[in-house]
């Protein structure tokens, strides 16, 4: 059973319900006060905490303190590399802030984003981190009381704090790189292009292109996937004039496109240069080790969990710079 799919946490009135005793008896065991409770009721409420798993401790905590001393993470999927190595840091970063972490995995849904974003709001989190699958504006209706961190976002927001790695600018680092050791056609492998903040990919391509007066060569694919990534370059690879290097929109297309150039008895760079987009651990171990635009996962995690944990801190939209590592 994955995360998102367990049962809800036991709470007080489930207690209460299975001791067949109020709310406010389970309150005055669970704090051992401050009204008394008698022998019977006590046992009934212990066992009753004891069989449903409940944790009082924690509860108890965060009801005298007005704080969960939780915050909300919500990503698209964690199987993916890129939001995994982001979790884990986002969790890193709140524990050293005192924080621990509920994340739910939205499968890039935006009606499954909003109701975990629900349902963490419902749990009573101190604030939110968000990898969006929409733009920040459509986020103000459910999280404008909670500070919130749209992370892996690369657009102002006037309600939130933004954080990303600076995508254009990547982009135009990387083909810049390419055009300086001779490439003169150079594709770019991407997801949907609907995708609203994934677009500086495009313009940093294109830009760093314009300014050599060389053609542009775009392959969407139907997602960010390694079998996406396999399928785009055999599809490069079957056009008459195939590129002569491919900038990969992220790590796992950039793994698919190495598998369909192995399929062709090719390799790179030696038939083809190919340069990955994110610096997750899956492409640093690749082989042959692929040129990279590495994101700083550690300082993006950190601004995000600083941001929901300084509330009045006043928001801004944050853009971290991205290393190309040859």
């Amino acid at each position: 059973m994955t995360p998102d799919h367990r049962p809800a946490s036991p709470t007080q009135a489930d207690v209460a319900r299975a001791a067949g005793v109020s709310t406010a008896v389970v309150s005055y065991v669970v704090n051992n006060g401050p009204r008394p409770v008698s022998p019977e009721a006590r046992e009934r409420v212990e066992a009753a905490i004891q069989a449903l798993g409940y944790s009082p401790n924690a509860s108890a905590r965060a009801l005298r303190s007005g704080a969960s001393r939780l915050l909300g993470v919500c990503v698209p999927g964690a199987r993916n590399p890129y939001h995994a190595e982001l979790v884990e840091h986002v969790a890193t970063a709140a524990d050293q802030a005192g924080y621990g972490t509920l994340l739910m995995t939205t499968d890039a849904s935006p009606r499954r984003e909003d109701e975990l974003i629900t349902a963490l709001i419902d749990r009573g989190v101190d604030g939110l981190i968000i990898s969006p699958t929409k733009a920040p504006q459509a986020y103000d209706h459910l999280t404008r009381h909670l500070p919130t961190a749209l992370l892996c976002a690369a657009a102002p927001s006037a309600s939130h704090h933004t954080i990303g790695a600076d995508l254009e600018d990547g982009a135009r680092q990387a083909v810049t790189h390419l055009i300086g050791h001779g490439h003169t056609s150079i594709a770019l492998l991407m997801a949907p292009l609907d995708s609203w903040d994934l677009n500086g990919r495009v313009r940093g391509w294109k830009a760093a292109l314009a300014e050599h007066d060389l053609p542009q060569v775009l392959i969407e694919t139907t997602e960010w996937s390694r079998v996406a990534g396999r399928r785009a370059m055999l599809q490069l690879l079957d056009t008459p004039t195939p590129p002569t290097a491919v900038l990969a929109g992220s790590d796992l297309l950039a793994l698919g496109a190495l598998r369909a150039l192995w399929e062709r008895g090719m390799t790179a760079p030696r038939d083809m240069a190919l340069v990955s987009t994110d610096g997750t651990e899956s492409v640093l171990m690749s082989t042959p080790r692929l040129t990279t635009l590495t994101q700083p996962f550690e300082a993006m995690a950190a601004a995000a969990v600083d941001a929901v944990t300084e509330p009045q801190r006043k928001t801004t939209l944050t853009l971290f710079p991205m290393r190309l590592e040859t």
